[in-house]
């Protein structure tokens, strides 16, 4: 199973922490507007005892903001998972919302381009690339005048990804 260094693209990690950084803007900026309008509404009485009570609200959420980036750099690393295996733990928690607004494209799928087999990080075209190795070598090595005993190389070479059930490529 062939895997690439990171699984998002180099700019979509550093976008992902922007859009978190943005969400933990926000929520601190909503949280501060409702201490004000209780202070106002209110007055000093209590305050104190409500900015704890919404200090503490924070406080969960931007721990779960950051629990959830943690989760996505983690699953962000090469790893390869055996079929059977249950979904990466990183992958199991909530989606984070963000602010209203378009929807962001989804990188794990790469905006419908994702992995072919879930395992692996590749999408179709980087495998292919990746595969065309066979031809070329085949093609390199059909040019070089082998002697007899030897002739069967090139074959060999082009051949060596196939399997007995017919699978494999560059044929199957």
């Amino acid at each position: 199973m062939l895997v690439k260094a990171k699984k998002l693209y180099p700019n979509h990690l550093e976008l992902i922490k922007q859009r978190v950084e943005i969400i933990r803007r926000g929520l601190e900026l909503k949280y501060s507007r409702r201490k004000i309008e209780y202070l106002l509404q209110k007055g000093r009485e209590q305050f104190a005892a409500h900015a704890e009570t919404l200090d503490a609200e924070l406080a969960s959420f931007v721990a779960e903001l950051d629990d959830g980036l943690t989760r996505v750099i983690a699953a962000n690393e090469p790893s390869v998972m055996p079929r059977t295996s249950p979904p990466h733990p990183a992958l199991r928690a909530p989606v984070l919302r963000g602010p209203p607004g378009p929807t962001p494209v989804d990188h794990h799928t790469r905006g419908g381009k994702g992995p072919r087999d879930p395992r692996g990080t590749l999408t179709d075209t980087e495998r292919k690339q990746i595969e065309s190795h066979v031809v070329h070598t085949f093609q390199f090595l059909a040019q070089i005048p082998w002697t007899r005993e030897i002739r069967n190389i090139p074959e060999i070479a082009r051949s060596h990804h196939e399997k007995l059930n017919g699978s494999g490529y560059p044929y199957g």
